[in-house]
């Protein structure tokens, strides 16, 4: 529940303070952003449509406008249960604030296809910024892997957190049931692009991972 909340918060923030404030996020890895989405979807951009925020309510003037995606869905990887938001064309409505700066989503490309973590908040589908988002073909193996199950499976006996000592993390917590991960900045991290975190039948949470994972570990001289 922690997730979606943080989420929420922060979407409420980005509306709700100037601009210039700017967007914080804090790093997480793509296993952690599945965790906490309430929906995730492949699916390709039809349309985006700018809405201004002094329209949709007087006591949002002067605050970020508003982009609403259609998306075109082509598979769900979580969240079966939040089918009724769109269509029987398979059209999911999103939306997010119109700059990154206030925690939004922009720069979506039409007729691009991606994979996307969704919040669901009072029956409607919501980006932010600081959730996990990619081009479908751009998945690495292992994200590509994750998304189609291997996240789910560690979800509810482990825990992704990040190690800020960075070169001095350890793999695992001493309770064994907490991956660490973020020996560099976690967006260029091996573990952020081909590791993801799971349980084994002892109930001990591992990162699983692969020779791309091995060849990026030899070419950051990251310590695994």
């Amino acid at each position: 529940m922690r997730g979606p909340v943080v989420y929420v918060f922060l979407l409420m923030v980005g509306s709700l303070l100037p601009a210039v404030h700017g967007c914080i996020c804090m790093p997480s890895h793509p296993q952690q952003d599945f965790c906490r989405a309430d929906l995730v979807i492949v699916g390709t951009i039809e349309s985006s449509q700018l809405i201004s925020a002094a329209l949709l309510s007087p006591i949002r003037l002067g605050q970020p406008d508003i982009i609403a995606y259609s998306i075109s869905v082509e598979s769900v990887k979580k969240g079966d249960q939040h089918q009724a938001l769109w269509s029987s064309e398979n059209t999911l409505r999103i939306n997010t604030t119109a700059t990154e700066n206030s925690c939004g989503v922009p720069g979506l490309t039409v007729g691009q296809q991606y994979v996307l973590s969704v919040m669901v908040v009072n029956g409607k589908g919501f980006l932010n910024f600081c959730q996990f988002r990619q081009v479908y073909s751009e998945l690495t193996t292992m994200q590509r892997r994750g998304i189609n199950g291997a996240y789910m499976g560690g979800c509810s006996q482990c825990q992704i957190e990040t190690c800020w000592a960075y070169g001095n993390c350890p793999v695992t917590t001493p309770d064994d049931t907490t991956c660490m991960h973020g020996n560099r900045q976690t967006h260029e991290d091996c573990y952020y692009y081909h590791g993801y975190c799971r349980a084994r039948p002892n109930g001990k949470c591992v990162w699983k991972k692969n020779a791309e994972f091995e060849g990026c570990l030899q070419s950051t001289n990251q310590v695994s």
